[in-house]
């Protein structure tokens, strides 16, 4: 198994290696997006498989998946650099919360969330404060790690009005554009979120699906309902760890599995970050 990616200055992947595909590997070779079973079961005549999605026959994959994830290595310096980082805030329980914008975008109207306007529909800030807001409420000494893309400069109100710190790593990735890229190493970030027990996350986005349900240990994601506004802003959450992709777009797009929280008390607490996984 050969991988082309970027990121991979930041971790390997036991049993892979790093190549780019040559011409050589167009000669009988097949693109593969979305795999069902009646693809899969032809896959095996073909030389080479590029591989663009993640899906696929579920009773094939599901046994796998998360015996996949083990195999990922962080390099020592940017899991020491995490583990530090959480040091300077040791006896306080840390919230992780992953904003995502770029390719999820806002509505022109920023006053109501709907999952489905758009394909990736990104969630306002409103939503993140008023989550924020109700956890310092219930819980004085939390602080909030944050993983954000786009501007840096959009999230300043989130840092004024909360302890809210980020991984001091930079990021080395320019190619998906200024709009998706974060100012922050997103490798180190990925790991550091999945170290969090509790992740505010962004529906629809499997960068929060992964921190949350496959690195580390079980998180709680924290997700808005599928509609929900600034007048009245709701919130859920879902414990999907071992479950794949699917189970996370249906509680994002529709609220599958979700479970809408009236009283922030009843959230399951966020502890001190676990690291001992890395």
């Amino acid at each position: 198994m050969c991988l082309d990616w970027p990121e991979l200055d930041a971790f390997t992947i036991d049993g892979t290696i790093r190549r780019k595909a040559g011409l050589f590997d167009r000669i009988g070779r097949i693109k593969v997006r979305d795999c069902d079973r009646e693809l899969f079961e032809t896959l095996g005549k073909y030389r080479t498989i590029i591989l663009r999605g993640m899906d696929g026959p579920s009773d094939l994959l599901d046994p796998w998946y998360l015996k996949s994830a083990r195999r990922l290595r962080l390099f020592p310096e940017h899991a020491e650099t995490i583990r530090k980082t959480f040091a300077g805030f040791q006896g306080r329980p840390v919230v992780g919360v992953h904003i995502r914008r770029g390719d999820f975008i806002l509505p022109e109207v920023e006053d109501e969330y709907d999952a489905v306007w758009t394909r990736h529909a990104a969630v306002p800030l409103w939503w993140y404060e008023h989550v924020m807001t109700e956890m310092v409420r219930h819980c004085p000494e939390v602080c909030f790690f944050l993983s954000c893309t786009g501007s840096s400069e959009e999230y300043r109100g989130l840092r004024e009005k909360f302890e809210v710190f980020e991984m001091p790593v930079l990021s080395t990735y320019n190619y998906k554009g200024a709009g998706h890229s974060s100012v922050r190493h997103p490798v180190t970030d990925l790991f550091a979120l999945a170290s969090c027990s509790v992740i505010i996350a962004t529906p629809k986005s499997s960068f929060s699906h992964y921190a949350a349900h496959v690195l580390g240990s079980p998180s709680t994601a924290i997700l808005p309902p599928p509609r929900t506004s600034v007048k009245s802003p709701a919130y859920g959450y879902v414990q999907f760890y071992g479950q794949r992709l699917p189970a996370w777009t249906a509680a994002s797009r529709k609220g599958v599995g979700l479970i809408l929280v009236e009283d922030q008390s009843k959230v399951p607490k966020s502890t001190l970050p676990d690291t001992g996984w890395m």
